[in-house]
């Protein structure tokens, strides 16, 4: 919504005031994989921790945000998305030319889950990743591919005292083709409309953007 806190706050308080109607481009949450993967979250018995990581080497004249609100600010919207609330944060990262280029970061939710987030843009590959680990399966997303693995585990035995057994399947999700920007343009047009539609609003990306500023208080500190 802005690259500053304060900035986002000045936007949230006028959108209020003026009873505006607006959406945050967080554009992951109508990528088709992220659609799935709340879904087969939210039928898991539950939740222990999801994992984000994105990468991508970028040119070193893009000095105007670092890698916080460049990059890992849409994974930080999806673990709010994903897992809710966030009751405390831990960070560390690799800081050059004054910029934030390298971060990992560790979120606890006050639901009790976690989401821990790597960002960089000094890495020679670019990734767009998600593995969500749950009481009942383990969840391995690529956004890039658009593909969802489920692994659980069906049985564990021991035959005649010897070494126990754990019988175990994969699973693909089925996720159909979809234009991520053209969902979330026809997401607008809706709530426009009056229509009760879920989106990423003012105080989202408000929200965001508080943890990105206490991310980045942590690491320059």
């Amino acid at each position: 919504i802005a690259d500053t806190l304060s900035e986002a706050k000045s936007i949230w308080n006028l959108c209020e005031q003026n009873k505006l109607n607006v959406q945050v481009g967080f554009i992951e949450r109508y990528n088709p994989a992220i659609q799935q993967l709340k879904k087969v979250l939210d039928q898991s018995r539950k939740v222990v921790n999801i994992d984000f990581v994105r990468t991508n080497k970028i040119s070193k004249r893009i000095t105007d945000v670092d890698v916080i609100i460049d990059l890992m600010i849409h994974d930080i919207d999806l673990a709010l998305h994903l897992n809710g609330p966030i009751q405390s944060v831990s960070a560390h990262g690799f800081v050059e030319y004054e910029m934030i280029d390298y971060a990992s970061v560790l979120l606890t939710h006050t639901n009790g889950h976690f989401s821990r987030i790597q960002a960089s843009r000094i890495t020679e590959k670019k990734t767009r990743s998600i593995q969500a680990t749950c009481v009942d399966m383990y969840v391995d997303c690529d956004l890039l591919r658009k593909e969802i693995i489920i692994n659980r585990q069906t049985e564990s035995f021991q035959k005649s005292n010897g070494p126990y057994v754990i019988s175990s399947f994969e699973e693909t999700v089925e996720i159909q083709p979809q234009e991520a920007l053209l969902t979330e343009l026809q997401a607008f047009i809706l709530s426009c409309s009056g229509s009760d539609i879920d989106k990423p609003n003012a105080l989202d990306g408000l929200e965001a953007m508080r943890v990105c500023d206490e991310i980045q208080r942590k690491i320059l500190k």
